[in-house]
């Protein structure tokens, strides 16, 4: 089983909530701030907007090993963080726009420039005009520049190691049993084993070879049982009395199976022949392996 798809369409959806939460908090932020006369400059403004970059880029480490959140049944926790940080991230630059913007403008009419790739480097370079000191205006503060710079370079630092942490973890879902079982017992209690077995079959998009003359043709769900379809190309070819044991035994001892029997489900590995000819039936359940 391979969850890499369907962990990219939470993801999907997760960072279009994330935005919304950073966007609404942000947009409340700048809205309820009145006129006020605290004024920040543009190195100051630097620095802070770097900090909200290496924030989110931390907060991003959340979801740093999937595996480990499948497992100790935390990704809600993860989602409610997550919208915690966005939110707190959206206020906190919202106010840091706001406090750029009567510094740089006399109004906060231009506190969005914050939010604005590339165009918010407006904020950065536009001098204060609220000082009487023309010289003062001018003066930057190259030790907030310098900290804004050490705040970019580790935000870089972190989010290109939380990809590559995830990635990792993806790859180890569609190579372990362990990890595929993992998921899978996250699926059950979240969907229910019925929605969670018809998701694990449509992961099966393609004919696997089992051997010479079978191949695993199709996996689809029915109801409460997984149906693994197995197709026979030999006509001459006899199951022994022992083969419908045998793939029992297998199939009890397979870990990626093992939350399909503690939810009370089935699998079912059905034989048969081209011309559609049944050769065996064999259905794997908890009563039957505790045998």
């Amino acid at each position: 089983m391979t969850s890499t798809d369907y962990l990219s369409v939470i993801a999907a959806h997760g960072l279009l909530v994330y935005l919304c939460a950073f966007l609404l908090s942000a947009v409340s932020a700048i809205l309820l701030v009145g006129k006020t006369s605290f004024r920040m400059r543009r190195e100051q403004f630097f620095a802070h907007s770097s900090g909200v970059g290496l924030a989110a880029a931390l907060l991003a480490g959340v979801w740093r090993n999937p595996l480990t959140l499948y497992s100790n049944d935390g990704i809600d926790l993860a989602v409610a963080l997550t919208i915690m940080g966005c939110v707190l991230l959206g206020g906190w630059l919202g106010l840091v726009g706001v406090a750029r913007s009567y510094d740089a403008f006399g109004s906060k009419r231009w506190a969005f420039l914050a939010f604005v790739p590339l165009v918010n480097f407006v904020l950065i370079f536009v001098p204060s005009r609220v000082r009487s000191n023309s010289v003062d205006r001018h003066r930057v503060s190259y030790e907030l520049v310098a900290i804004g710079l050490v705040f970019v370079v580790v935000a870089n630092w972190a989010a290109t190691a939380t990809n590559r942490r995830i990635d990792t973890s993806l790859d180890s879902i569609g190579s372990s049993s362990s990890a595929q079982a993992t998921v899978l017992a996250w699926q059950i209690r979240r969907y229910g084993l019925p929605d969670a077995l018809t998701l694990l079959a449509s992961y099966h998009d393609e004919v696997r070879r089992i051997d010479a003359v079978t191949e695993l043709s199709s996996i689809r769900a029915e109801g409460t049982v997984l149906v693994r379809h197995y197709t026979v190309s030999s006509d001459s070819i006899v199951l022994p009395f022992s083969f419908t044991e045998t793939v029992r035994n297998t199939v009890c001892q397979s870990e990626q199976f093992l939350p399909i029997y503690a939810a009370g489900g089935t699998v079912r590995e059905q034989y048969q022949r081209r011309s559609g000819e049944n050769l065996a039936v064999i259905d794997i359940s908890t009563e039957l392996c505790a045998t």
